[in-house]
């Protein structure tokens, strides 16, 4: 059975920033999986405290962040795949109770194989610099074996109203894309 890897990051800006500069924090996981229609893929979690991005106000008069996200999939010098969007939090009446944590789930089909997987991430609203994190992946799933996927540790979930990415079995699983469930936790 593979191991189960998790990314816990926190993501700080460098050192050469101004005192009054936000420090975007991030979690970041992933788990690796297997459908016997679809073959092997990836699912990758984030979620974004709120108070560490800039909210900026758009047109509708409310306050969103926005960040950029790529996912790099490379072997060797050559990139297999990649995902680049912007994340956006959602609308906030006032800019000022920044309290939430936003989420993104990603679902990306990858062919077995060893991969170097790059999360970059940038908050638009910001004149700072991106972030990199790098991880091994490894994808070895058997056509013909029975295999156990990866474990998604999951923060909510819910009954399926309107299928989505983070839909699975008729439900709605919020990710919780730390690597234990922390004390206020109070059931699993």
């Amino acid at each position: 059975m593979k191991k189960l890897i998790t990314l816990f990051i926190v993501v700080f800006l460098i050192a050469f920033q101004s005192a009054d500069a936000k420090k975007l924090n991030a979690f970041i996981s992933y788990s690796t999986f297997y459908s016997p229609q679809d073959g092997p893929y990836i699912e990758t979690y984030m979620s974004i405290i709120g108070k560490s991005a800039n909210f900026v106000q758009i047109d509708n008069g409310s306050y969103q962040a926005k960040l950029e996200i790529l996912i790099l999939f490379k072997q060797n010098d050559s990139i297999k795949d990649f995902r680049k969007y912007n994340l956006l939090s959602p609308e906030l009446a006032d800019s000022s109770n920044t309290d939430i944590v936003f989420h993104d789930q990603q679902r990306i089909p990858i062919p077995n194989g060893d991969y170097d997987m790059e999360i970059k991430i940038r908050d638009v609203n910001s004149d700072q610099h991106g972030y990199v994190v790098s991880e091994q992946v490894s994808i070895a799933f058997s056509d013909e074996d029975v295999q156990v996927s990866g474990i998604e540790l999951v923060e909510s979930y819910s009954i399926t109203e309107e299928l989505s990415v983070i839909s699975k079995s008729g439900y709605d699983l919020i990710p919780l894309p730390l690597n234990y469930y922390p004390p206020s936790v109070e059931k699993i």
